[in-house]
């Protein structure tokens, strides 16, 4: 068992996460239509509609996750969601396609897939698990709220400086070779 505040934490995350990922796709879906294809990995009569249900996918994840009822499926399904992406990352670099755009951020972000990707969505997946564990039940302070608050800002920041980060690095990489 672990403090709730852990457990809205990563609930906060994992909801930002996901509503901003299905809310990018959502806008551009014929850029992410491409995206899709160039994965090659599905028959392209799928495309389309896989333009539509992934963003209503991560859309109900990144709801269901906030939901107390709902926490465990919207785990499962943001772990799901984001081992079937790692593993797409994955078989691409197989295949020697380093060049292939992400799709992470949304279409048009045009960041090429990397390993640290795969790792990322992995550790991402690990910690959507944590959710299906148990946390204490207890009343809120206010300090829990700022606690919350504070943690939520920090790790967003942090997150997103190290996917810039990261990806600038697979910039640089390419640049030297």
């Amino acid at each position: 068992m672990f403090d709730h505040v852990y457990s809205w934490l990563i609930r906060v995350l994992l909801f930002a996460l996901f509503i901003h990922s299905a809310w990018m796709k959502a806008q551009s879906r014929s850029d992410f239509e491409g995206v899709l294809a160039a994965y090659q990995l599905s028959p392209s009569s799928w495309i389309l509609p896989l333009s539509f249900i992934l963003p209503c996918v991560e859309f109900l994840t990144a709801l269901s996750v906030l939901g107390s009822p709902s926490r465990t499926l919207g785990a499962l399904m943001a772990s799901t969601l984001l081992w079937i992406y790692g593993a797409a990352i994955a078989i691409n670099l197989w295949r020697g396609r380093r060049d292939l755009d992400c799709g992470c951020m949304g279409p048009g972000a045009k960041r090429p897939v990397g390993w640290w990707m795969v790792w990322r969505n992995g550790l991402l997946a690990i910690l959507a698990l944590v959710l299906t564990l148990p946390s204490a039940a207890r009343n809120w302070a206010w300090l829990d709220v700022v606690t919350l608050a504070l943690s939520a800002a920090a790790f967003t920041v942090l997150y997103l400086a190290l996917d810039r980060l990261l990806s600038h690095s697979v910039y640089t990489a390419e640049e030297r070779s």
